[in-house]
């Protein structure tokens, strides 16, 4: 299938019923179009179709031939869109940034079509969901940036930048001193002697036996007795 991208030619071999989101970032590989719900409710996936602002996720492959289709990486290529960018980057409009590029497809559409974009206008335009809900900011980039559109020259608003001033450092050589050689005194310190070692020496102990007190044996006198015939 041929593609017109960003006013440049490209031949894209996948299945015709392939989202044309998914041809845009993985056959192509322009991954600034982002996918959000794949309902179309969201409109992270927003392009533009011959200049107007359609949704990629439910869009078949086959739609994209013999189309003019606009991405995020084209959009600065036209006034408005460069004016929006900026815009979105001087007053940070985004916090994740992830709505940003289908946001600003919107957005740019809107700026081309109207020149004094109002709160009304731009509220019934944008359909784009911000998680973040950055939508004060939205509004009043797209006012910044067709304020801008209308006065040519003007810049963005002034930032306080703070220039640091180059320091010059003059580095002068000094010639080295030559410093008198002074004799080498080289001092030798008798060995260390480590001291003997300590021999300790266990004496067994001593067995104390307690014997028994000899037996005395006491020898009783014999009784003699003497009969006398009478």
């Amino acid at each position: 299938m041929a593609y017109n991208i960003n006013g440049v030619a490209h031949t894209v071999d996948c299945d015709p019923n392939m989202p044309l989101l998914w041809a845009l970032r993985d056959v192509v590989g322009l991954t600034g179009t982002k996918y959000g719900c794949g309902i179309e409710v969201c409109g992270a996936c927003t392009v533009w179709i011959d200049g107007s602002p359609e949704k990629s996720c439910d869009k078949k492959a086959s739609e994209g031939v013999g189309v003019k289709i606009t991405t995020i990486e084209g959009l600065a290529a036209t006034p408005a869109g460069a004016a929006l960018q900026q815009a979105f980057v001087d007053l940070q409009v985004p916090q994740c940034g992830y709505c940003q590029s289908g946001m600003l497809m919107v957005a740019t559409r809107l700026v081309n079509a109207s020149s004094t974009p109002t709160d009304a206008s731009i509220s019934s335009a944008i359909g784009n969901i911000c998680a973040c809900g950055t939508y004060p900011r939205v509004r009043d980039a797209i006012k910044l940036a067709s304020t801008r559109l209308k006065t040519p020259g003007t810049t963005a608003p002034p930032t306080t930048a703070t220039t640091a001033k180059p320091t010059t450092t003059t580095t002068t050589a000094k010639p080295p001193a030559t410093a008198s050689p002074s004799p080498t005194t080289t001092t030798t310190k008798p060995p260390v002697t480590a001291p003997p070692p300590t021999t300790t020496t266990t004496r067994p102990p001593t067995i104390t036996t307690t014997r028994p007190p000899p037996t005395t044996t006491t020898t009783r006198p014999k009784t003699t007795t003497t009969t006398v015939d009478r």
